[in-house]
């Protein structure tokens, strides 16, 4: 079980992500937006990582729901190169895909807010991931947000090398 400064701090990130992620849209904003510029191959542009951050929070609650619910469920495999296309990220409006994330992350930690101290030693199985508890995939949502912070400061540090 993380002491409860460290939860207090791995509530705070994910509470303050979408504060951050208004910040970086209005640097991009700043100048007229180029929401699907791809830098690199490999990786997402920007409205592709915002959608894909409010995938990876739905999908999240509910791979949770069923950590606390079910002993040990097996979790699916999620593909997000294929949710780029089946959820239409190409359509999606940066700043509705915004409220929409602030307003689901805001759902997530009040279910977070409430859950029982039984339920942060829950279990689950992913096929990549291997078994983790309820509260090591909290952790796993905080990292993954830094993990996109980044890729959008690296995204914005490129515009303005190409400017």
């Amino acid at each position: 079980m993380l002491p409860s400064r460290i939860r207090s701090y791995t509530f705070q990130g994910l509470t303050g992500t979408p504060a951050t992620l208004v910040r970086l849209f209005f640097l991009v904003l700043r100048r007229p937006p180029r929401w699907d510029v791809r830098p690199d191959a490999e990786r997402f542009t920007l409205r592709e990582i915002l959608c894909h951050l409010v995938d990876f929070d739905e999908i999240g609650l509910l791979r949770l729901g069923r950590m606390v619910t079910e002993a040990n469920p097996q979790l699916e495999n999620w593909d997000e190169t294929a949710a780029v296309v089946s959820n239409d990220y190409a359509a999606a409006d940066p700043e509705a895909t915004l409220r929409h994330f602030a307003a689901h992350r805001e759902t997530l930690m009040k279910w977070l807010d409430e859950r029982s101290p039984s339920d942060w030693a829950r279990t689950g199985s992913h096929p990549q991931l291997g078994t983790f508890t309820t509260e090591e995939f909290v952790v796993l949502l905080l990292a993954h947000d830094t993990y996109h912070i980044r890729q959008m400061a690296e995204w914005l540090e490129h515009m303005e090398r190409a400017d």
